[in-house]
């Protein structure tokens, strides 16, 4: 067998044979492994921070996302080393995504929480595949270099989902320990008996709540209602700020998640004595 270089047979020839073919297969699989390789190495822990950060999931898929979705990715990140780390930032690949963080400093063996929100109304002339980088950038004790975390979010972008909520997000700030705020969410897309989807919803303050849906109700014109969704503060609560979830769990496609947050605020301290009068009103 004869190589060409420059359009002219050259003087160096390879004899076909067992020993070429065997050559070239592992040529072949180096390089798929190689790629493959390739790949982990831009998502997940960096060799800087392979002893430091872990992270899990590093790849959260969405399955399918529809234009009226903005499905929320979380990653929990745990300090593997010895040494406290200072997150400095967190940055996607795109302005589609927003990205925020629990807390961004960690001790030895502390954990934090990162959440990317991939808003897919700004994609409502696509259809097919997506994937986005979130770079994580973090210090470790009082060192200057900087390191890098990156995680993945990726899925596919779908005609339409079969139902959908709005708002998604809602801010009941400021409660107190042991009282109870509601908020009213519009819900769409599902023509389905009454009774599929409750009219109300009771959470605690922290906590997840999970509403299955009829799947076999057949998706069809779009049909309004409203949810009213509870959330109830322990009274044993102290200050602080409180996130909790009510779930649609849907076949094929990623749930849709509406998040209530707020702040719980310190009871009023009641007056110990009444209000002296001043003399000239006396």
């Amino acid at each position: 067998m004869a190589i060409l270089i420059n359009g002219a047979p050259s003087r160096l020839r390879l004899w076909a044979g067992p020993a070429t073919a065997a050559l070239c297969l592992a040529v072949v699989a180096f390089s798929i492994s190689w790629r493959l390789a390739g790949r982990t190495r831009r998502v997940g822990e960096s060799a800087s921070a392979e002893k430091t950060l872990q992270a899990a999931p590093v790849i959260f898929n969405f399955r399918n996302v529809s234009p009226a979705q903005r499905p929320t990715a979380e990653f929990t990140i745990r300090n593997r080393s010895g040494q406290n780390i200072k997150i400095i930032s967190i940055i996607p690949s795109c302005s589609c995504v927003s990205t925020r963080c629990s807390t961004q400093s960690l001790r030895p063996g502390g954990t934090t929480h990162v959440y990317a929100t991939f808003d897919a109304t700004l994609y409502s002339d696509y259809q097919g595949p997506f994937s986005k980088y979130v770079s994580l950038l973090y210090r470790v004790a009082a060192g200057t270099r900087t390191r890098v975390l990156q995680l993945l979010i990726e899925g596919k972008l779908v005609d339409a989902a079969p139902f959908f909520a709005y708002p998604t997000t809602v801010d009941l700030s400021p409660l107190r320990a042991g009282s109870a705020a509601h908020s009213t969410i519009y819900l769409r897309g599902w023509k389905s008996a009454a009774g599929h989807i409750p009219n109300t919803v009771t959470v605690s303050a922290g906590k997840t709540r999970a509403i299955a849906i009829q799947q076999d109700a057949a998706p069809g014109a779009d049909t309004d209602r409203t949810m009213q969704i509870n959330v109830t503060i322990p009274s044993a609560a102290g200050p602080g700020r409180f996130q909790s979830h009510v779930v649609f769990p849907l076949a094929g496609f990623s749930p849709v998640v509406i998040t209530i947050r707020g702040k719980i605020v310190a009871a009023a301290r009641a007056s110990s004595s009444a209000e002296e009068i001043p003399e000239d009103r006396r």
